[in-house]
């Protein structure tokens, strides 16, 4: 599972070529994953409003460090 905002770079790439090459780990050792993309969920389905979880979600946003 990959989360991205929908409008990001990486979102239009994925979603346009149907999935991605994933590198992790120090530039010396990476992990690369072929990954496949299955399905889109949007933020509503993956944390449904009033499940208590879509709130923490907001709040780490928020939090970033990252701009939006």
């Amino acid at each position: 599972m990959l989360a991205t905002e929908a409008g990001s770079v990486t979102a239009g790439n994925i979603t346009s070529q149907g999935g991605a090459w994933l590198g992790l780990g120090p530039t010396r050792d990476v992990e690369m994953i072929d990954a496949e993309l299955e399905h889109v969920y949007s933020l509503d389905e993956v944390c449904p409003p009033g499940s208590g979880t879509s709130s923490t979600v907001g709040t780490r946003r928020a939090a970033s460090p990252w701009p939006a």
